[in-house]
């Protein structure tokens, strides 16, 4: 993350969705940061609650500590 743990991204790829034996979610996503960086993630969720990332969506990223970041989507 960049200094002051904040950046975005958008993302490029969603894969892996199927949930675990608890409805977990851990789909794994691939995301081009604001400064052309490329990560990979894991985004655990319910998908009743919260829809998987979707190519081309738009995200919001903040640290969390020193290993965990959240992403919310940037609505327009």
């Amino acid at each position: 993350m960049p200094p002051g743990g904040r950046t975005t991204g958008i993302v490029l790829s969603d894969s892996d969705c199927e949930p675990d034996a608890q409805g977990l979610n851990h789909c794994h996503n691939a995301v081009q940061l604001a400064d052309g960086k490329l990560i990979l993630l894991i985004n655990t969720h319910v998908m009743a609650r919260n829809r998987c990332l979707g190519a081309g969506d738009k995200l919001s990223l903040s640290a969390v500590g020193r290993s965990w970041m959240m992403a919310v989507v940037a609505h327009p």
